[in-house]
């Protein structure tokens, strides 16, 4: 198999940039920017619709107070936790191994669930 030069890419390699390197201006700015989408989201949500937000534990905790503000606290459905990765073998410290999806709904009285959650004690 043979693969073309480097001289004949059309593009630049997109670079994948951290926390750190994107939000510059720091928290701030992540959560005003987190902040307007999530209100943008609200207003595109039906009545029956919900949201779900990956976040680390780094900020989870701030990001479901602006969740909070847009939504309404009672309009709080889950935090679900999953395993993103396992331990690795010989690691000296733990690592971490999970993230987390904030769910919240545009009206919790009439969100509705995926028919997948119906075993778990969620209303359809």
């Amino acid at each position: 198999m043979s693969h073309n030069d480097d001289e004949d890419m059309t593009r630049e390699p997109e670079m994948v940039k951290a926390y750190r390197d994107t939000w510059e201006l720091g928290l701030h700015s992540y959560l005003t920017y987190m902040r307007d989408r999530l209100l943008l989201a609200r207003e595109l949500l039906s009545p029956t619709g919900s949201v779900f937000v990956q976040i680390s534990d780094e900020n989870v905790h701030h990001v479901r107070e602006v969740m909070d503000e847009v939504f309404g606290e009672e309009n709080f459905l889950s935090l679900i936790t999953f395993q993103k990765k396992t331990m690795p073998l010989g690691s000296e410290y733990f690592e971490q191994v999970s993230d987390y999806l904030l769910w919240y709904g545009r009206n919790k009285e009439t969100t509705k669930t995926p028919d997948s959650l119906s075993g778990y004690g969620c209303r359809g």
